[in-house]
């Protein structure tokens, strides 16, 4: 940190690697959370993305040192201490959900056997967790550039590939009257996705505050990372938007934007793979870190997070994701409430010590 890249450019590349996972990365969670609102869907993802850099960035200038001594300051102790144990096991499904959309995908995609690919990721995760934080800096300063370009020119191909198909849009979304949306459902759903992600991240912040030099490091990585995030979530939320009639459906959605190019299907699975990758390495190294606080021994916290993490793999992909993401995803919406309330609360010490 004392040289060379900025740590405020280190701290928004992890901060995009932590958010694109699989979900992100494939399409389904713009679809979910977004896209099936019609064009509303759009200002719900300026309005998350905003609230995103914005949250960001107080917990970065926070200058707590973890993520424990972070929720003593916004919360009562005996809360803080639940949330925390409850957001560890909330990442470590998420690192056993990676490891099963890595396996998945290479049986979907390539014809592997389902724990080969789990072995694969597993293996490659170990690795990183050996080089420490050094690893999930530079593994995320690597990747996510690529991933970020990648996904611009898929999601870009995508809406030229459908423009050039019809003279105008066609796909239902767009012409969902307004009052025949659920009343205000579109901005609740951009206020759980945006917690959603804030659950798992927040903690992988904390641990990089020694990364952020001051409030202006902070604000420069929050928008950074946040905004870079935010254009992405547009274009790609855009992008299924017009094609949501290919989509909708599809366990990985962005492949319908491919069409038969077996170039594009080859990248969107490296894609894919990156973001799984990124995720798992940011998810499974706040368990580790986690264990070792607790008297772990390094090497013993890696084996016992990357095992627990292939038996939760194990579960399968879909099952994780449909039934487990929402219940931890639901707490977020509890940190969120904590953090807002915090500010609350430090706005008006400061206007009673003004006067």
């Amino acid at each position: 940190m004392k040289q060379g890249v900025p740590g405020s450019l280190k701290v928004a590349a992890v901060l995009i690697g932590t958010v694109i996972g699989a979900g992100f990365a494939s399409g389904q969670e713009v679809i979910r959370f977004f896209t099936g609102y019609g064009e509303k869907g759009l200002g719900s993802i300026v309005l998350s993305g905003l609230l995103f850099i914005w949250i960001c960035y107080l917990v970065l200038a926070s200058g707590s040192k973890d993520y424990a001594s972070y929720l003593r300051g916004i919360m009562p102790g005996f809360l803080a201490e639940a949330l925390e144990e409850v957001t560890v096991l909330f990442m470590l499904f998420c690192y056993g959900a990676m490891l099963s959309g890595s396996g998945a995908l290479m049986e979907q995609e390539w014809g592997w056997n389902f724990y080969a690919g789990m072995l694969v990721m597993a293996g490659l995760t170990m690795g990183i967790f050996l080089a420490g934080k050094s690893g999930l800096l530079w593994l995320n300063m690597l990747l996510v550039p690529v991933m970020i370009v990648m996904l611009a020119v898929i999601s870009l191909g995508g809406i030229g590939q459908e423009l050039r198909e019809s003279a105008y849009l066609q796909t239902a979304p767009l012409s969902i009257p307004w009052q025949e949306l659920p009343s205000m459902r579109f901005l609740l759903d951009g206020l759980f996705y945006t917690s959603y992600n804030l659950l798992t991240l927040i903690p992988v912040l904390c641990s990089l505050r020694e990364a952020i030099s001051g409030r202006r490091s902070a604000l420069g990585a929050a928008l950074l990372g946040g905004g870079i995030l935010l254009a992405l979530s547009f274009i790609l939320g855009l992008a299924s938007l017009i094609n949501y009639d290919k989509m909708k459906g599809m366990e990985i959605p962005i492949f319908a934007m491919l069409g038969d190019s077996r170039t594009l299907s080859l990248l969107c699975c490296l894609v894919l793979l990156g973001a799984m990758l990124t995720t798992a390495v940011s998810d499974g190294y706040m368990c580790i870190r986690y264990l070792r606080e607790r008297g772990v021994r390094p090497q013993g916290a890696i084996f016992l997070v990357v095992g627990l993490g292939f038996g939760i793999g194990c579960l399968g992909f879909s099952s994780l994701v449909g039934k487990v993401y929402p219940l931890f995803g639901a707490l977020g919406l509890v940190l969120l409430g904590a953090i807002l309330w915090g500010r609350v609360r430090s706005r008006q010490r400061e206007k009673e010590q003004s006067r």
